[in-house]
């Protein structure tokens, strides 16, 4: 979500490359941390811490502004792409083993629904992420919408103001006043924009929290019930 909400802010794609590297560097590092440290049974507390560097970055990124820049993500993204990186290899050796255990002919089976499932969870959740910030950009921009109106004393003195300015580059009164509200229209769609960002930032903290939470409370049943 970060090089789409940079894009909405007129941020270029040179700008992003300081990002970009930062975040394959970052699972580079993360693969080289599964290959020292990843044994059989680990697992879980691989997929727990990253949850937890999921969540630390996820509500960094969710107070986001319109003056928000790739600067001010670097550790964040980095914290992302690194846990990212910490959860798939794990995860992919627990059912590797699982498979193994069974016998050579469940291998095969195992490799199609794994590559499926992640291809599969890939794409939803791609499209689930896009589907929440653009109802949350709806409904931000209504709110600032109604907010703002015509006759709200501070618009009416924004739009006049604005317009004095422009009117020393368009002659047309009416020319620089439409170009003041065009102004103003673009500034609460960008506004909503990183408002919905936000909210979806925030939402994959909770996720990512209550996956670790959940993984924490299986861990303690499982010994006890033993």
């Amino acid at each position: 979500g970060a090089p789409r909400l940079m894009s909405a802010l007129g941020v270029g794609n040179g700008q992003m490359a300081a990002l970009f590297s930062l975040i394959v560097l970052a699972t580079f590092l993360g693969a080289l941390a599964c290959v020292a440290f990843m044994r059989p049974g680990r697992e879980a507390q691989f997929h727990l811490v990253a949850l937890l560097l999921i969540a630390t970055g996820a509500f960094m990124d969710s107070h986001a502004t319109s003056l928000t820049r790739p600067e001010q993500m670097y550790i964040s993204q980095t914290l992302i792409a690194f846990a990212a990186m910490l959860f798939l290899p794990p995860a992919m050796v627990a059912g590797l083993m699982k498979a193994l255990a069974k016998g050579p002919a469940y291998l095969l089976s195992f490799i199609v629904v794994f590559l499926s499932t992640q291809l599969l969870g890939s794409v939803l959740a791609s499209g689930l992420f896009t589907t929440l910030v653009n109802h949350r950009q709806a409904l931000h921009l209504q709110v600032l919408r109604e907010q703002v109106t015509v006759t709200d004393p501070a618009a009416l003195s924004m739009i006049a103001q604005g317009t004095r300015l422009a009117q020393g580059q368009l002659s047309d009164a009416a020319a620089a006043q439409g170009q003041v509200v065009s102004q103003i229209a673009s500034m609460m769609t960008r506004e909503a924009t990183v408002m919905a960002y936000n909210d979806a930032y925030f939402l994959i903290f909770l996720v990512a929290l209550g996956g670790a939470a959940a993984l924490l409370r299986g861990s303690v049943a499982v010994p006890s019930a033993t």
